[in-house]
């Protein structure tokens, strides 16, 4: 039998998530996100002709200038913040809702005794919350941690083989900004602020993903970097990939087009 290309492949992925347009929803978010770098653009223009006339002018006309170029700084700074929210609320749900049915697409369409060999803890716990991604359990039982749980629930089905290597870190951090914006908004209470700020060192993150506006050399308001916000946009694009490969071997298709075997359930993370 031929073999089967990566696009393919990645088709698959609709069997476990028959009831959601992922494609049609990565348009969207592209398309308003492009939209969103041209207003930026736009407003850029506008800030470094008022430093050219800034230096071209004198005395009252100069002041005028640099009085209107402090305002439209000041306003890019907001504006960065909007875009900010407006891409958080667009890619978390997104990656919270296709791991999410997607779980349940596994349970419901291709779910094999089989995947139970490994024996992994969550198995032990009752049906309608093992399959829940948004709980996790540890040493001290049951917690709502969206993030583990997707790890968790990835190895328990042998899913984690097929995902991106910094996914459980690109999650991190979107979620985690997601909840301060919907939350507090755009200007955090000054002490999360600098807590936040803090996880960046403490937890390895990416120095490039978030950026921020000071005041004092503090942060004052935080938004997501133009390299993350893409990079999430990738991120998604490869798990939904990895939906199909997983589909693909779990369900013996690999076998039959003489695909390689990529591993049994519950391996390793891969490196891309």
């Amino acid at each position: 039998m031929k073999q089967k290309d990566n696009k393919d492949i990645r088709g698959f992925a609709c069997v476990i998530l028959p009831e959601l347009n992922y494609d049609a929803q990565l348009i969207a978010i592209r398309h308003l996100l492009k939209f969103h770098e041209d207003v930026r653009n736009d407003l850029n223009n506008e800030i470094n002709e008022l430093e050219k006339s800034v230096k071209n002018s004198q005395d009252i006309i100069c002041e005028f200038f640099e009085f209107e170029r402090e305002e439209k700084l000041e306003f890019s700074v907001y504006q960065s913040a909007a875009h900010s929210m407006s891409a958080v609320g667009m890619l978390a749900p997104l990656m919270e809702s296709i791991f999410f049915q997607a779980f349940y697409g596994i349970r419901e369409n291709i779910f094999d005794r089989k995947l139970l060999a490994n024996n992994h803890a969550r198995w032990k716990h009752a049906e309608n919350e093992k399959w829940d991604c948004h709980f996790a359990w540890g040493k001290s039982g049951r917690k709502e941690d969206l993030v583990r749980g997707i790890m968790q629930l990835s190895e328990a089905t042998g899913l984690s083989h097929f995902l991106p290597s910094d996914l459980e870190i690109v999650m991190k951090v979107l979620f985690s900004y997601r909840n301060k914006m919907f939350h507090r908004g755009f200007e955090w209470p000054i002490e999360e602020r600098l807590h936040f700020w803090s996880r960046i060192k403490k937890e390895k993150w990416p120095s490039t993903w978030l950026e921020a506006a000071t005041i004092n050399d503090q942060p004052w308001i935080v938004y997501l970097s133009k390299e993350f916000i893409w990079h999430c946009i990738e991120t998604i694009e490869k798990v939904i990939g990895s939906f199909g490969e997983f589909v693909f071997e779990v369900s013996g298709l690999a076998q039959q087009s003489g695909q390689p075997d990529r591993g049994k359930p519950g391996g390793a993370t891969r490196e891309d």
